[in-house]
C-alpha cells in the first residue's frame, strides 16, 4: 500500500532525475538573440583584412593563410612546439579564420529569417488589404499582384 510520504519520496527522487531543458522554440530565440546582439563584427572586408591569403605558388609559403595583424596571444600548440612549422600554424589561423567567417555567416541567417518573417506577415497583410479594396477579384488575383510588386521592388523578372 502506497502512503502519502511514499509518494512524495518517490516523486522527489524523480523530479531530482528529470532536469527541464528549453524548448527548441526557446533555443531558436535565444540562440538567434545572442546573435543579434553580440559584438561580431559582420563586415566582410573587416574578416578578410585580419588575414592574408598566399596562392599555392608563393616561394614563401606554400599557399598558408596569416594574420595580417593580431594582438592574440600564441596558443598552447605554439608554444608547446619549438621548432616552427609554418604549415601548422597556417592550418590554425585558417581554422581561426574559419570560425570567424562562420559566425558572422550564422548571424546573418538569423537576421534573414527574421526579415523573411515579417516579409510574409507585410505580404499577407497587403493581400488582405487588396481584398478588401477589391472583393470582386480573387485571392489569387491579389496574391499575384502582390507578388508582382515585391518582384518590381527586388528587381526581380517573372
Amino acid at each position: 500500500m502506497l502512503t502519502h510520504l511514499h509518494l512524495a519520496n518517490s516523486f522527489q527522487v524523480a523530479s531530482e532525475k528529470f532536469v527541464f531543458q528549453p524548448s527548441t522554440l526557446d533555443k531558436l530565440i535565444i540562440g538567434i538573440w545572442e546573435q543579434v546582439h553580440s559584438t561580431l563584427n559582420l563586415d566582410p572586408k573587416a574578416i578578410f583584412e585580419q588575414f592574408q591569403v598566399t596562392p599555392n605558388g608563393s616561394s614563401m609559403s606554400m599557399g598558408m593563410v596569416g594574420h595580417a595583424h593580431t594582438d592574440e596571444t600564441p596558443s598552447a600548440m605554439a608554444v608547446l612546439n619549438n621548432a616552427p612549422n609554418p604549415i601548422s600554424e597556417s592550418f590554425s589561423q585558417m581554422n581561426v579564420f574559419c570560425r570567424k567567417v562562420t559566425q558572422a555567416s550564422r548571424v546573418c541567417r538569423s537576421i534573414e529569417m527574421i526579415v523573411q518573417a515579417r516579409w510574409v506577415e507585410l505580404f499577407e497583410e497587403q493581400v488582405l488589404y487588396r481584398s478588401q479594396l477589391r472583393p470582386e477579384l480573387s485571392t489569387t488575383k491579389h496574391r499575384k499582384a502582390v507578388f508582382m510588386e515585391a518582384c518590381q521592388d527586388f528587381d526581380w523578372s517573372e
